[in-house]
């Protein structure tokens, strides 16, 4: 189930800290991607690189967020988002997926 997260489309989107968990996964020397689409098939409407926390024997921990300038050009839509984890000991897994509502901005209707 992906998690809901929400922001109003030309404000900041605040830091999102992501850790990721498993009792097989190594995570050392992760590398992590993520995109954003209007659904999961749909075409690519924005792709960032969150910034590695940390990344150990079964704990990978992401931090990411956008800025205004990126939440404006955005879709008043329920969006969807994945991220992507790279590393020698899970090759590439998507292992966190959310959705992301973006609000219009009535103040400039």
């Amino acid at each position: 189930m992906a998690t809901q997260l929400t922001v109003i489309r030309g404000d900041t989107f605040p830091t999102q800290t992501i850790t990721v968990t498993s009792d097989s996964l190594d995570f050392t020397n992760i590398v992590c991607s993520g995109q954003i689409r209007p659904h999961p098939d749909g075409n690519l409407l924005y792709t960032f690189a969150p910034t590695i926390v940390s990344g150990i024997n079964g704990t990978g921990v992401v931090q990411f967020s956008f800025p205004s300038s990126v939440t404006k050009t955005l879709p008043p839509i329920n969006l969807y988002g994945d991220l992507h984890f790279y590393s020698t000991g899970i090759q590439d897994r998507t292992l966190f997926e959310f959705r992301l509502d973006v609000l219009a901005d009535v103040t400039h209707l």
